[in-house]
Parts: structure tokens; sequence; C-alpha cells
């Protein structure tokens, strides 16, 4: 009867660690699993360390790398679902029983991550400076934190074996724009990651390896389609959108933004992308839980926050959500529309409403004053922009703390590059006693008021 778990663990040279990660598999409270050891041309004790522990099957091969030595492992192994497990990290002992009970309890799961933490066996004090930095990274997508279909790898492909390292950046990037849900996850500390002197992002950190990421990046959007079927039922392309929310103290409300995107058909598979500006309070903690792509960053305004998440945006099409508001329903479907009949148009427009925070009392909604009808939005929620667009004009002037998105569509409008507008309504927007126009009205106005002065100096 073939195992239900595959956990494939690619090593080369580490004697000093294989013995204690293949330890951590064998503590597991989950027994359905079968261990592979590829062993990538080691020169030292690592084959014979892993053959001597129980129930191991070592898999001998000349030296190619960890993406070769991974599709190696998922070539022979046998589950329908597979982990992987670097030489030198280690597995909490429910690891595997978490994952395959949420695999089992969602059989529309693809992938499903769990948390992970750094550690190091190395003292602070004798740390050196990229270990130290390596031991504040935290990626959302960690590789070995996953359990993944072996189906999977059929679909999509296994590794590219032509990077040297990033093969997992790649990965998801792939699934990502085919459509794959990587939002799937478990809140709990499930992998270990042990940080010394020979980490491949160590080794590496060289002046070639951003360039290398970048490449990485271009490749995957210029094959960034998938397929999708219309009303019709023919077959259109749909472009990866990534959805930017720029978040600051907004654990009320963050939630219902978030699902307010998922909920719209024609953003599956979108990357959410919430950039945590300094929030004091559990903004970061619940947006993780949502599965979104989650950075941090000192306290700076939505011009910075949302600078930052173009950064790591991958999408082809950028949205932007405020994230005390939500997406009207099928607002993806209206804005997307007209860029797909017409690829030289290169944003648009729609109309946003108002409403009035449900938890607000009577006498604090009294003095919000909703518009009475729809309205023309300036940027979040109700615009869809190709990303190349921020390529050619720029992004957000980030000394504004607010009026960026004027100023931007000032800069949009002096482009010249073709834009669509549509009347429909894409944007719910809330009202609540802490918007930024009633927080920060006397800093709005100044900064209106220097934009119109510098738009003027221009005619």
């Amino acid at each position: 009867m073939k195992p239900e778990i595959s956990v494939i663990i690619p090593v080369c040279n580490g004697e000093a660690f294989i013995g204690e990660a293949i330890g951590s598999v064998l503590r597991q409270t989950f027994r359905d699993f079968e261990i592979l050891v590829v062993n990538d041309g080691s020169e030292d004790r690592s084959a014979e360390i892993a053959a001597s522990c129980p129930g191991v099957r070592v898999i001998r091969r000349l030296h190619q790398g960890v993406s070769a030595a991974r599709n190696c492992g998922i070539l022979e192994a046998s589950a329908d679902l597979v982990a992987f497990l670097d030489a030198d990290d280690l597995y909490s002992e429910k690891k595997l029983e978490l994952q395959a009970a949420y695999m089992a309890a969602h059989p529309e799961c693809d992938i499903v991550f769990s948390e992970y933490r750094n550690f190091s066996d190395v003292p602070e004090e004798r740390m050196t400076e990229r270990q130290k930095e390596e031991m504040r990274v935290s990626v959302q997508q960690c590789l070995p934190a996953a359990c993944i279909r072996k189906e999977v790898f059929q679909k999509y492909g296994l590794f590219d074996t032509s990077y040297p390292f990033g093969e997992d950046t790649e990965f998801f990037l792939r699934l990502r724009v085919n459509g794959v849900d990587l939002n799937h996850r478990i809140g709990e500390v499930l992998y270990l990651r042990r940080i010394h002197e020979n980490n491949v992002t160590i080794r590496h950190e060289d002046p070639g390896r951003r360039e290398v990421y970048g490449m990485l990046l271009s490749a995957v959007r210029k094959r960034g389609q998938r397929a999708r079927k219309t009303a019709d039922g023919k077959a259109a392309d749909r472009p990866l959108i990534s959805v930017i929310i720029p978040a600051w103290n907004a654990e009320k409300y963050i939630e219902e933004a978030v699902r307010s995107v998922r909920n719209d058909e024609a953003a599956k598979g979108a990357q959410i992308i919430v950039v945590d500006d300094g929030s004091k309070d559990t903004t970061a903690k619940i947006a993780k839980e949502l599965g979104c792509t989650v950075f941090g960053k000192e306290r700076g305004g939505a011009a910075s926050a949302r600078n930052l998440g173009l950064s790591h945006a991958d999408g082809e099409m950028i949205l932007f959500l405020d994230a005390d508001d939500r997406l009207a329903k099928g607002a993806v479907s209206l804005l997307l529309s007209p860029m797909l009949k017409d690829d030289s148009v290169c944003a648009v427009f729609a109309k946003a409403v108002d409403f009035v925070s449900p938890e607000l009392s009577e006498e604090e909604a009294a003095g919000l004053c909703p518009r009475p009808a729809p309205y023309e939005g300036i940027l979040p929620g109700c615009s869809l922009i190709r990303r190349r667009v921020f390529d050619t004009i720029g992004s957000f002037d980030s000394s504004l703390k607010s009026g960026e998105t004027v100023d931007w569509m000032m800069k949009l409008r002096s482009s010249g590059l073709p834009v669509t507008k549509i009347e429909d309504v894409t944007l719910e927007r809330r009202l609540h006693l802490n918007n930024t126009g009633r927080r920060d009205a006397r800093e709005e106005l100044k900064n209106y008021a220097a934009l119109l002065r510098k738009r003027m100096k221009k005619q």
C-alpha cells in the first residue's frame, strides 16, 4: 500500500545536519510517509548517515544542484502528496499530520503552506552581519513549509534547473499565473529553518543576485497568461492581477477588504499584497492568516506603502484597494473587460459609492454625510492599471502623506497614454471616524494646493 506523503530531502555535503533533519521526520505524529533522501554528489558522509536511519531510501546521483535533486525525488515519489525538507532544517512534530488533514478536508487545495521560524545554533554575538540579516528574512511562500499534491508537478512542470537559486520563486510564480490558489495556509509554525554560514542565500549573496531575480520575474510575467472561459464558452487570456492593499491599524476592516477580492470570480488566483505601514494592532497577523503576501515597513504613508507593494507585484495588471474599503460585486470583471478587448488601453477607471461603517452609532454616523450617488474615483478600487504604465511614468510621490493619487493621475493625464472610463461602480468606500480625509484634512488641503500650483506652473 503506497504511503500518503513522500518526504523529499535533497542533500549535498550535509553530514553536520542530515541526521537531525531525518530524525525530525521520524518523530512525526503522522506515520503514513516515506522518506527519500536524494544525495546530490556529496563528498562527505551524508549518504552513509542517511542510509543508517530506519526506513530511509537513499538515491545517489552526480551533483546537479538542488532543483535537479528535488525533481529526482518527485519522480521517485510514490505518494499523492509531496513535502520537502532541506537537509539542514527541521520539521515540527505535527507538520505532516496537520497538512495531511488539511488536504483531506480541502480537496480543492493543491498546495498548503504553514508558518515557519528561523533559528540558529550560533549565538547572536558570533553571527556575521549576513547571518543576522538572514535571521530577519520572512517570505510568505516557503517551499519546505508546504505540502503539495504530486499532480501539480504533472500539470505545471518540475523545478527549473537553469536557476542556481530562486527556483522555488519561479515555481510559485508559474503556479500563480496558471491560476493555482496559493492562499491555503495553516497558521502554525510547522517548519524550522536553520541559519548558518553555508545557507544557499548567504553563499550566493552577490551583486548579480538581484539581476537574476529580475530576469526571473520578467520571464514569468511574459508567459504569465492563463486560459479562462468567457460567457459564451470561448477561451480568452486573463492576465495575472496583483491587488495591493496598504494598511495602517486596519484590524477592524482588513478581512472584509481581502474577502471582497477573493469573492470576485475574475480575481481567482490574484496575488494579494498587504503592506503593513507600521500598524500597532493585529493587521499584519490577520492578513497573514488570510493567506495574503504581507510586507511590513515603518510608518511612512500610503504612497510609500503602495510603492513597496508595486516592487513585489508579479502581475501584468495592478489594482489598488484601501484596507478599510471593499470591492463591489463583479468589480474586477468590469475593470478587466475593456483591457481584454483592447490591448492598447493602459488603465480603466470606474466609480465609487459611499457606505457608513455599520459599527458606528447613529450619533457617530450622523456627521459623515455619504454622497447620495455614485461618483468618479481616483485610484484605489476604482481603477485597473497595466504594470507597464508605472514603468513609463513612475510610481507615487512618497513625500506626499496624502494627495499622492491626485498627483499620480496628473502625471498619467500628461503622458497621453490611452485610458478608458466606465460608468459602473467598482468600489464601496467605507465612511468611519478615522478616514484619512477626516484625520489629516488640513494636511490634505495643503498637499492639494501644492499640487495645483505645480500643475499650473507646467501649463
